[in-house]
């Protein structure tokens, strides 16, 4: 760890965010919330509030299952290309 953080986390709050989004494979790709954190090495608290807001921006939706996947905002601003 270095200065709280584990060797190789993202160190800023847009980089955070990435990693959450990069997460997500190209696909259907189904990811739970300790998932998302063992991909990204983010603490689990800190994955949390993260994809939380990443969901209610539009750019994560969670399933019944509690698997969060790419949500309609990511796909509309892909589509704008």
């Amino acid at each position: 760890m270095s200065g709280g953080r584990e060797v190789g986390t993202p160190r800023t709050v847009p980089a955070s965010l990435l990693s959450v989004l990069a997460a997500f494979e190209p696909g259907p790709t189904r990811l739970t919330l300790t998932e998302i954190s063992a991909h990204t090495g983010i603490a689990i608290s800190t994955t949390y509030r993260l994809v939380s807001e990443l969901t209610q921006w539009g750019a994560l939706e969670r399933a019944t299952d509690r698997r969060y996947r790419i949500g309609p905002r990511i796909h509309t601003l892909a589509d704008r290309r």
